[in-house]
């Protein structure tokens, strides 16, 4: 957005590049957006569930008025009678819950009490205070966005997604079942956790497992098995809902403020750590359970309703629990009455970064290339300019600006202090769009820029040539500045006549390729008219290499000739204050100035007419303030089909510019043409506006 510094009014707002998948592009106002919707915009979903988590707060949201709803859910463990009860509008303090990977998972809340996404429609006016519910789409564009959410990589898993066997508890202590309470737990095991867990009958005669099932923790939609015979305890499968809506196992022996609690996920316990009793200060208020009440996972597995005995199977069971999430669990689960639930969770190596210096790579990096190499994640490289996507079919890395693929080897072989190499790995199947073409439209990154084309716009793939002036470094002295309008690129070329007196020429016509030509024009200046008489002088073309490269060919007269030409890099660097264009006068057409910018480097090249009304230019080079005088120098040089000399330099007078934006300045010229008499181009306070297109730089996108 331009916002004026004033009013802070928004005045402008320019369309950026976005990568993300549309159903985030078109989801997420419902999430994020509190004037969408709260009634005094100052409320949404991503209030308590920040990042689609949780904001670790347990919230008494009953309705006193609200209406008891009958259980409609897979009840589990209805053996003996045991049923689950209806929902009441009473339901008690309640922590905020994740929407980390919950469409396909219903039902939802902590007791399982809404049947999918739809059923919290409401809550946007009973909750926020909205007007209205969302329409069907946007309920609809709301669960799209949602079930993008997922898990991230799990920090206490191994870089190989492995569980960790020695994972040192520091902020876990004993509870008092063992040993004294408030002792370091030390360090667990979590592949011994993980035994337990799924054979260990810690809650004879079922295991862990029966229940929480892994990848996620939750239970099936189905019957619940006990211990390792498929023997139903209850539950049975269900059908799914309307609208998709799965039927995970609900249970009715919590034992705890509810009698019926959805068998929850236990994929976040990690991030709910902090709050313990056995201490006298804690990091958190709330723990685990519905409502929190329970202070720490050690206290949880130690409960006397489980049969560990140590608080070795306590420390075990704890670094389990902090390694839940990233599937690949090398165990089985025990007999299940349905499909385990399927997890949406990220490879614990995804974000993992190496900066290599030196050829010899370290041994982190031979590890990112095995897990790339098996395909559980891809693999980037990135240098100061250039960047590489590892392709695990060829054992190549490729890279962005299509040239050859390379061996791990020979991309390290360029690594050194001043050519740094950091790998990142990164979710599989997204390699080649963070690494190389972020634009997913073919071409890589460095490749586009080469040509000239938008990286970040798949639909930019033609070459572009780059505005600005353009020169033969075997022939400086002569150039032609390049600019577009539109379809249209124009040149504006700087050159000398047969004597070496300095002269322009003009061409214009629609590009559409690589190759260009056009009709070369002459002007002089007519003063009774005020304006120019145009006279066809040749023809002019370019055929372009890439953005910066061309071969200039061009026929004056009788007289043919060519050269390579390519683009004047005034200064290194992101320009800040662009006036890179062609400039004039709306009122007085016919002469003008062209402005490159580069850096903090303006070139400006005066195009005039002298005494007897001939096309003449003039040269000057400055900073790039807003506003200040350049001294402008003229040449004396040789024809386009001369040999090269070089020009002589001579005193040309000078300009004055003050910018009020980058699309409008006062020009003052005193420029002049000092190889005749009262041949000063005189003009004070002209307003001037460029007659191209913004110039555009695609490598600060």
């Amino acid at each position: 957005s331009t916002i004026t510094t004033g009013s802070l009014e928004e005045i402008d707002r320019l369309q950026v590049f976005n990568p993300l998948p549309a159903a985030i592009r078109d989801g997420r106002r419902f999430f994020y957006g509190t004037h969408e919707t709260s009634g005094l915009g100052q409320l949404a979903c991503a209030s308590c569930h920040v990042d689609g988590r949780m904001d670790r707060l347990a919230w008494d949201l009953g309705d006193p008025s609200g209406a008891m709803k009958g259980f409609n859910q897979n009840c589990v463990t209805d053996f003996d009678g045991d049923l689950c009860p209806d929902f009441h509008p009473m339901k008690g303090p309640m922590m905020t819950q994740t929407f980390q990977d919950i469409v396909g998972h219903e039902p939802f809340h902590w007791r399982g009490d809404r049947d999918g996404l739809e059923e919290f429609n409401p809550a946007f006016k009973g909750l926020l205070g909205d007007d209205v519910d969302l329409t069907a789409t946007e309920m609809q564009a709301f669960e799209d966005f949602v079930a993008t959410i997922t898990f991230p990589p799990n920090p206490f898993r191994n870089l190989d997604n492995s569980l960790p066997t020695a994972l040192s508890l520091e902020g876990h202590f004993t509870t008092g079942r063992f040993s004294a309470a408030g002792q370091p737990l030390g360090v667990g095991n979590a592949v011994r956790g993980l035994e337990l867990y799924t054979g260990g009958l810690l809650d004879d005669p079922f295991h862990c497992a029966n229940c929480h099932t892994l990848p996620t923790g939750m239970a099936v939609n189905g019957a619940l098995f006990a211990g390792d015979l498929p023997i139903r305890a209850g539950g049975s499968q269900m059908p799914t809902g309307p609208h998709g809506e799965n039927h995970l196992g609900v249970i009715s022996i919590d034992g705890s403020t509810n009698r019926s609690i959805k068998v929850p996920q236990i994929r976040n316990v990690y991030e709910k750590v902090g709050f313990d009793l056995t201490q006298l200060e804690s990091n958190a208020g709330f723990g685990f359970l519905h409502d929190g009440s329970i202070d720490s996972i050690a206290r949880f597995v130690a409960v006397d309703a489980f049969s560990i005995e140590s608080d070795q199977d306590v420390a075990d069971l704890v670094a389990l629990m902090l390694a839940f999430s990233g599937s690949d669990f090398p165990a089985e689960n025990p007999p299940l009455g349905g499909p385990a639930p399927l997890s949406q969770d990220t490879h614990a190596a995804v974000g993992a970064q190496a900066t290599i210096t030196a050829p010899d790579a370290k041994v982190e990096v031979e590890e990112m290339l095995a897990l790339a190499r098996g395909g559980a994640v891809d693999l980037v490289v990135h240098a100061p300019a250039a960047g590489w996507a590892f392709d695990a079919q060829t054992d190549r890395f490729v890279p962005a600006d299509g040239g050859a693929p390379m061996t791990a080897d020979q991309l390290l072989a360029g690594a050194g202090l001043a050519n740094p190499l950091t790998l990142t790995v990164v979710p599989a199947g997204l390699g080649d769009r963070l690494g190389i073409d972020r634009d997913g439209d073919g071409l890589g990154d460095q490749a586009e820029l080469k040509q000239g084309s938008n990286p970040a716009d798949a639909a930019s793939t033609a070459l572009r040539p780059a505005q600005g002036l353009w020169f033969n470094p075997a022939r400086s002295g002569h150039g032609f500045d390049l600019q577009r309008l539109g379809n249209f690129l124009f040149i504006t070329w700087y050159t000398y006549l047969d004597d070496g007196t300095p002269t322009w020429y003009q061409a214009a016509a629609e590009y559409s390729s690589s190759n260009w030509s056009a009709e070369l024009n002459r002007f002089r200046w007519n003063p009774e008219t005020g304006f120019v008489e145009v006279e066809s002088a040749g023809t002019a073309s370019l055929s372009f290499s890439d953005a910066t490269h061309a071969d200039f060919a061009w026929e004056i007269g009788e007289r043919p000739g060519a050269e390579p030409f390519e683009l004047l890099l005034a200064a290194p660097g992101r320009t800040l204050r662009d006036y890179t264009g062609t400039w004039y006068d709306p009122t007085e057409p016919g002469w003008g100035l062209t402005l490159y910018t580069k850096g903090d480097v303006r070139v400006g090249v005066m195009y005039f007419y002298d005494a007897d009304n001939e096309p003449r230019w003039a040269l000057g080079q400055s900073d790039n303030a807003p506003a200040g005088e350049i001294d402008m120098l003229s040449f004396l040089g040789f024809c386009p089909d001369c040999a090269h000399v070089a020009p002589e330099i001579l005193d040309g007078g000078s300009i004055g510019l003050e910018f009020e934006s980058l699309r409008a300045a006062t020009l003052t010229s005193t420029v002049d043409y000092p190889g005749l008499e009262n041949s000063t181009w005189s003009r004070v306070d002209v307003a001037i506006e460029p007659l191209s297109d913004p110039a555009v730089d695609f490598s600060v996108y």
